[in-house]
């Protein structure tokens, strides 16, 4: 069983720090030193199971698509898996995304801002 302080974070979550770490190398907001630091500092963190790692399966793609399929929230794709993920494992979302906030709570989930 989860302890309720542990951080469980799909598969997805790590793909998207890496895409962020490089774009900010990419448009000069942060240097190759801080990028290379995010990574290492990120799989220590794995590696010492700081988060438990929640991987995406066909269930989770199915019901992102049926929270896009809905067609009354702003969702696209990668958020959609985020809360298929929050929602199969009654999870709540800690997020800095104010558009994923609101698609949250329109949808019933758990969610929070940490803004």
């Amino acid at each position: 069983m989860l302890s309720e302080r542990l951080c469980a974070i799909s598969e997805l979550t790590e793909v998207e720090l890496f895409s962020v770490t490089s774009r900010r190398l990419r448009t000069e907001e942060a240097s190759r030193e801080a990028a290379d630091t995010v990574g290492a500092s990120f799989r220590a963190d794995t590696a010492a199971n700081v988060f438990h790692i929640i991987p995406l399966i066909s269930f989770h793609y199915r019901y992102a698509r049926g929270l896009i399929a809905r067609f009354d929230t702003p969702l696209r794709t990668l958020d959609a898996l985020h809360l298929s993920v929050v929602a199969s494992e009654g999870l709540e979302l800690l997020t800095l995304d104010s558009a994923l906030v609101r698609s949250a709570k329109q949808l019933r989930m758990k969610c929070r801002s940490i803004v």
